[in-house]
């Protein structure tokens, strides 16, 4: 499919005819470009795996900076040793 939009066929026309979308097969064409060097203003298909490292250690680092700022919303089974050894976590805990 790549090669057959290199050779003039539009995007357009190859997505009513084969399944994919018109964006999906540029998105592949430009994959493709970068891949063999045509082209250098995004990242190739082995350098994609370390960006996607970068971002899940991102996403982590980010999930325990706010766990630390707020531990019980994020593991409510933490409050239980905050708690005296006669309480219990309830959702609907009635007033006296």
């Amino acid at each position: 499919m790549i090669e057959l939009v290199r050779s003039g066929r539009s995007p357009e026309s190859l997505g009513r005819e084969f399944e994919p979308s018109a964006e999906s097969i540029r998105n592949r064409v430009r994959q493709a470009d970068l891949d063999e060097g045509r082209r250098d203003d995004g990242l190739t298909t082995e350098t994609s795996p370390q960006r996607a490292t970068f971002h899940a250690r991102r996403v982590t680092e980010v999930y325990y900076m706010l766990e630390a700022r707020c531990p019980l919303s994020f593991h409510p089974q933490l409050a239980r040793p905050l708690l005296g050894k006669d309480e219990t976590i309830s959702p609907a805990r009635k007033s006296t």
